[in-house]
């Protein structure tokens, strides 16, 4: 993986965008997913939806934050929007 710093600087000058870098990470997700399991939801749609929208802002010019395309994940004990939050637990 690369910098956040690579990143945003791949961003401004346009070698890759966001949605480019969401792509190819969840591709990597999905191949070793089934080895590794390790995560119980994967937010695909949202993830390149957002990475659209912040291509488009970069395009613009009305983003600049380092942090802005930048792949995350969270534990599954942070509570998040309109994603089931279950604690790694099965028991619903």
């Amino acid at each position: 993986m690369n910098s956040i710093q690579y990143l945003h600087k791949g961003y401004l000058r346009k070698w890759f965008s966001p949605e480019e870098i969401i792509t190819d990470c969840l591709q990597k997700v999905k191949a070793r997913e089934n080895e590794l399991r390790s995560f119980i939801t994967i937010t695909e749609d949202e993830a390149v939806h957002e990475a659209k929208n912040i291509t488009r802002a970069f395009e613009e010019g009305r983003l600049e934050s380092e942090l802005a395309g930048v792949p995350v994940s969270y534990k599954d004990i942070i509570n998040t929007k309109g994603t089931k939050t279950t604690n790694g637990s099965w028991i619903d």
